[in-house]
């Protein structure tokens, strides 16, 4: 296609698929990055324009930015993957196996076939249902996903402006700025840069970040991560031509499934081949799969040879694509599964077993040697499973639960369907002693079809369906509440959360910076300075450190409209909050100017336009190409520093970073002339005391600001000293000003915390302020209590407490720290991750932490990560950490994360509550069948009646007890953790109770219902398809029974008033009322069908009668003190020596006096001892030492 750019879509594809010397050899063939600049027609000062006509010719030369998704799968193929289910398979067949049966021997044939029948449409019911619930299930994780996407944004230059784009809205010849935290969303080519590293390890395996210079290392890879510097880039390949879309569309080609059609055909194809013996045929997907080799071809040497075909034309061949340095991980591991592969054991050589094990696609080798072990290790498996990818807890329980249901279930079944042929055998053909009919195969069947039933209900299946509505009904809730979750099982691991480690900027503070301290030169301005006091040379440097030295993405936007809602304070992007001008009082509800970008940075921004200078003119004069060296802002350095050319020849070093660590690299200061003055040790110490020191007590974030120059006629200019030697270069510094940045406290923080507490939710502050303001937000905020022993530290003296000599962590002395330290200042993200990690793996209590941490910045990542549940920032966030999280706070705010408690709480017990009601049904249901099938020979509830009940249990319970909305109670219990165990005794006395009431009306109306109603007595009926009034009485009893218990089940810790919030819960409501209705129908007009005979008047009211008496049942169990029974006595590591003040203040007090005392004494022994050999001295040393001694240890009490 004839295009009038320079370079064609495959050309710049191609460029970017080369690596290292290969790839800087075909750029340079190219012309260079300026000659690709130009060849796509772009300015690399302004960008592109705004056309849409020029950007969709753009779209249509190199594609778009975006990956068409696998589209979503059909209502009937979803209905296929339930159809799966080998229990439903064994019911239709015998379904069908009675409709043959009763249309051929049985000597009712006219309504012999309608039971099975009827299992038919049971099955289809359930099949129906449980489609729709993974149909809907999709739909909502595809919305989730599209709302992901449309939070990223990426900074594009477009008409000389920078704008915050989708990705899906770049296109190729864009010039995008980007910065520490970025993920690219397409690939290009370095401009301009500082500092560049790159994190590749998601395309390419290697987890050693790489330093990309325009120069050595252009290339830029969409899918990778920025974890150091910034700069400019541009636009080389979009969409599926970028190299993570080449990777993608690869392998969505080998994952493409085939039509279900074209499946059977091809299966049965090759069936029919293995059971003549023939050869199978090559299947025609390996090439495309990659398990045959292709025929070699020639790499092709330039771009111009290429066929563009699709994304796998971009490459020089399929041998190209997995040679190249990025996919040797791997290649490796494929060649390590087919290593395994050769040595597996040699198939099977019989026939049948060889079209048996081809039909149902499972190999026979891997079940003989790998199926037993498997089996075994299942529960010790799912145990782990929480420990695994961030796993649930709440599902690893219920794993282990609904293994061991179902082994009883499945004996149970088994034992039913023995039981019931055995004495049917016994009695008629030994006893009796007839002959076999026609008709005993029809018995025998049906006594199969109730086992199989038996074991469908007695399998847990609603445990996940349950987890599903209940996940994908709080994930829809908690969006509204400004909680994007990103990994489902962070809902409910978020309720047993135990410890809550916080950042302080933007999640307990308002995200707002406002400079309202100052202290310029040697004059401290309590409020907005007055510009006569400060000299113009200060006021000029000051202002250029201010506006350039930071990132030119940082701007003060003036606002477009009004805030429409004053209370509405926070959305994305924008911040409606408390407006406080330098010197100003605090207004509520004005509009501030927008700050875009690094809120720090922002604030001084806006710190410059209050003092009547235009920030961005001074940025025209030193636009970023003219930078000789940045050294960015990062962790470690907690600083940010910019060396630009001086107009008279030479450099300047602009510095600003934390005070404390930039005015001990000053050695100057400017005073009120403008004349340098030389800075002694004693004027540090000076400058700390009288003005850090109270601003960072008043909860100001400080920030020193300070410069150099490098003349270029002296030994001390650039060109003598190393410009990547940081530690030259950002030395003897001279001061220039102290800021005093104020962040408020967010109004609700306070009290949320206090939630936190009540709810037994240790709040923990984890910042990089220094130690002072940290800790006059933590009493703000409500985290440090005046009347609690706490710990407040510094990350470095938190490093020297827990490790031992050689720099490792000692588990037992983080167990010493961890449990009282509330705030850590001064802390770098390996401090947070250190802390994290030492709190889940803590040995201090029996039981572990479950740990919550929030975090913004790259860094943050490792911490996210191990952390049970991550919360990354979605204003102030970076994408990487996004990435790294479990769940994105749209508003920045501390109150979404006690939101995101409640969910989580709701959503635990929302699924214990139907657990209780579950197992109350499935151990009701099994024991009546096997006992009836002992005593009577007969199951009183039929098989299609058994799949009613499993509907209730499964689909309508679980929606119904999965829905019901959080209570304020939730915040006032302590978090269940991770080791208590799913069913607690509360749980325990509700089943038992239940269980033992509804089996006791059961046995009375099976074994004497028929004499106390005056019924026909169904037990004598002697056929088991029989319908009797007895029965349809007992079945109508145990459905009631059920839905009345559901109520009782809507409380899980023994609450009384089980009424409360009902009026609330419209889909509970609804749901019962849709129970009784289908089975006042059932019953009623059921007939042969659902084997059921119409009751009376009289019979109804006693079946409403029986099941209402559940809720008085509940009523009395609720009344049991199961709290006050024997517990088993909680075991702890204990620490030696260590006494939790927290838990036990007054013992830790008493320790402490002991311990005082103890030293004392040792100091007057020790005194003695001198006395004797200082005898000759006039001062004794007793009245000298001890003093002494004891000053260093008093101080420390309080």
């Amino acid at each position: 296609m004839a295009t009038t750019f320079g370079y064609t879509k495959d050309e710049l594809s191609q460029l970017m698929t080369l690596r290292k010397k290969d790839a800087l050899d075909r750029l340079q063939e190219m012309g260079g990055t300026e000659a690709i600049v130009r060849g796509l027609q772009t300015n690399p000062t302004t960008g592109l324009s705004d056309s849409e006509a020029e950007l969709e010719g753009r779209r249509t030369v190199y594609g778009r930015n975006h990956i068409e998704s696998d589209p979503p799968k059909w209502f009937i193929a979803l209905a296929l993957d339930a159809l799966s289910d080998k229990v439903l398979l064994i019911l239709i067949g015998a379904a069908i196996l009675e409709i043959v049966l009763g249309l051929t021997v049985s000597e009712h044939k006219h309504t012999a076939w309608v039971e099975g029948a009827a299992i038919l449409v049971a099955v289809s019911v359930v099949v129906l249902v449980t489609a729709f619930n993974d149909w809907t299930k999709e739909r909502q994780f595809r919305g989730l996903q599209t709302k992901l996407e449309s939070t990223q944004r990426f900074s594009v230059l477009r008409n000389g402006e920078i704008k915050e784009l989708q990705p899906a809205e770049i296109v190729v010849g864009d010039i995008a700025k980007f910065k520490y935290g970025n993920n690219f969303p397409c690939d290009g080519l370095i401009i301009s840069g500082f500092d560049v590293a790159i994190n590749e390890s998601a395309l390419t395996g290697e987890s050693m970040l790489i330093k990309k210079t325009p120069e050595s290392d252009p290339f830029l890879l969409a899918g990778t991560q920025v974890m150091e510097g910034g700069g400019t880039m541009i636009v080389t390949a979009v969409g599926e031509n970028s190299q993570q879309g080449i990777i993608l569309m690869l392998l969505a080609d080998q994952d493409k499934e085939e039509g279900f059609f074209e499946g059977i055909w091809n299966k049965v194809k090759s069936v029919y081949r293995m059971c003549r013996g023939d050869q199978p045929a090559p299947d025609p997907e390996a090439g495309k799969s990659g398990s045959a080799s292709p025929p070699p071809k020639e790499p092709q040497d330039t771009a111009a040879d290429a066929q563009p075909q699709g994304a796998s034309a971009q490459f020089a061949g399929e041998e190209d694509i997995v040679k190249t340095e990025e996919y040797e991980p791997a290649m490796n591991k494929v060649e390590e599964e087919h290593d395994r592969e050769d040595h597996s054991p040699p198939p099977s050589t019989n026939p049948l077993l060889r079209c048996w094990h081809r039909i149902t696609g499972k190999d026979r080798d891997e079940e003989t040697y790998k199926g037993l072990k498997q089996e075994e290790g299942e529960e010790e498996k799912s145990k782990q499973e929480d420990k695994k990818e961030g796993g649930s807890i709440l599902q690893g329980k219920l794993t282990i639960l609904a293994l061991r249901i179902s082994k009883v279930g499945m004996a149970a079944g088994v034992l039913c369907i023995v039981i019931l042929m055995l004495k049917f055998s016994i009695q008629q053909f030994a006893i009796i002693g007839r002959a076999w009919g026609s008709e005993d195969a029809t018995t025998l069947l049906n006594f199969f079809v109730i086992g199989i039933t038996v074991l469908v209900v007695a399998v847990p299946e609603g445990l996940p369906l349950a987890i599903t509505i209940a996940l994908a009904y709080s994930v829809k809730k908690m969006l509204k509440d400004n909680n994007l979750v990103r990994h489902l099982h962070a809902c409910e691991t978020m309720g047993n959360a135990t410890t809550i480690c916080s950042d302080k900027t933007g999640t307990l503070t308002m995200n707002r910076m406002t400079v309202v301290e100052s202290f310029i030169g040697t004059v401290k301005f309590g409020d907005a300075p007055e510009l006569s006091r400060i000299p113009k040379r200060l006021l000029d440097i000051l202002s250029l450190n201010i506006a350039v030295n930071s990132s030119y993405s940082s701007k003060i936007v003036e606002p477009e409209d009004p805030p429409e809602d004053v209370s509405h304070r926070t959305c994305l992007g924008r911040v409606i909050c408390f407006y406080r001008p330098v010197g100003g009082d605090v207004v509520l509800g004005k509009r501030q100017p927008d700050q875009v970008g690094n809120i720090t940075e922002c604030a001084l921004l806006g710190f410059v336009r209050e003092l009547g200078i235009d920030y961005e003119a001074l940025r025209a004069q030193h636009p970023t190409e003219t930078f000789v060296k940045v050294f960015t802002f990062n962790s470690a350095r907690k600083s940010m520093s910019t060396v630009i050319p001086l107009e008279g020849g030479g450099y300047r070093l602009l510095t600003k970073g934390a005070s404390e660590i930039i005015l001990y690299k000053c050695t100057q200061i400017m005073g009120n002339e403008g004349e340098i003055i030389q800075l002694t040790e004693g004027d540090h110490r000076r400058i700390y005391n009288t003005v850090i020191y109270p601003m960072a007590q008043g909860s100001l974030r400080t920030i020193c600001l300070a410069f150099r120059d490098f003349p270029s006629d002296t030994s001390c200019s650039v060109s003598a000293t190393d410009v990547d030697n940081e530690s030259e270069v950002v030395s003897s510094l001279t001061f220039l000003a102290i800021v005093g940045i104020q962040d408020p406290v967010r109004p609700e923080v306070p009290a949320c915390i206090k939630q936190c507490q009540d709810a037994g939710i240790v709040v923990r502050m984890v910042t990089g302020d220094n130690l002072d303001t940290a800790k006059a937000v933590a009493e703000k905020c409500g985290i440090i209590q005046r009347d609690r022993a706490c710990m407040v530290m510094e990350g470095k003296d938190f490093n020297k407490k827990i490790r031992d000599y050689g720099g490792k962590v000692v588990q037992m002395k983080m167990d010493a720290i961890w449990p009282r330290l509330l705030v850590l200042a001064r802390s770098s993200p390996k401090d947070k991750y250190t802390l994290v990690d030492g709190i889940i793996k803590s040995n201090y209590k029996s039981w572990t932490q479950v740990v919550a941490v929030t975090g913004d910045g790259t860094n943050d990542a490792p911490a996210l990560k191990r952390a049970d549940i991550g919360f990354a920032m979605g204003i102030a966030g970076t994408d990487v950490a996004k990435e790294a999280c479990d769940i994105i706070l749209t508003d920045d705010n501390f109150a979404s994360i006690v939101k995101a408690v409640i969910w989580g709480r709701n959503i635990y017990d929302a699924i214990t509550k139907f657990l209780q009601f579950q197992l109350t049904v499935n151990v009701v249901a099994v024991t009546l069948a096997l006992t009836s099938a002992i005593t009577i020979g007969d199951s009183p509830i039929r098989a299609i009646q058994l799949l009613w009940v499993n509907m209730i249990m499964d689909t309508f319970a679980s929606l119904a007890l999965a829905t019901e909305s959080p209570s304020p109670e939730l915040l006032k219990r302590k978090p269940y953790g991770r080791n208590k165990a799913l069913i607690s005794p509360r749980m325990w006395a509700f089943l038992i109770g239940h269980i033992s009431y509804q089996l006791i009306v059961l046995f009375v109306l099976v074994y004497g219902g028929a004499t106390l109603f005056d019924i026909d007595d169904g037990v004598d009926a002697g056929a088991s398809e029989a319908i009797s009034e007895h029965f349809t009485l007992i079945f109508n009893v145990f459905v009631f029974m059920q839905i009345f218990n559901e109520i009782n089940a809507r409380k899980i810790h023994g609450e009384r008033n089980i009424f409360q919030g009902l009026h609330h819960s419209y889909t509970f409501l609804i749901i019962m009322v849709g129970q009784v209705v289908f089975q006042v129908i059932l019953v009623q007009f059921g007939s042969i069908v659902v084997q059921t005979s119409g009751l009376t008047l009289d019979l109804w009211l006693w079946s409403i009668f029986l099941g209402s008496t559940e809720l008085v049942v509940g009523q009395i169990i609720a009344m049991i003190p199961v709290e006050r029974l024997p517990k088993c006595k909680e075991t702890y590591v204990e620490i030696p020596g260590f006494i939790d003040p927290l838990s036990n203040p007054r013992a830790a007090r008493v320790l402490w006096i002991k311990n005082v005392s103890r030293l004392r004494s040792q100091i007057r022994v020790i005194n003695a001892f001198r006395a004797g050999l200082d005898r000759p001295s006039r001062h004794s040393s007793r009245g000298y030492l001890a003093p002494v001694t004891l000053s260093l240890v008093m101080p420390t009490v309080k």
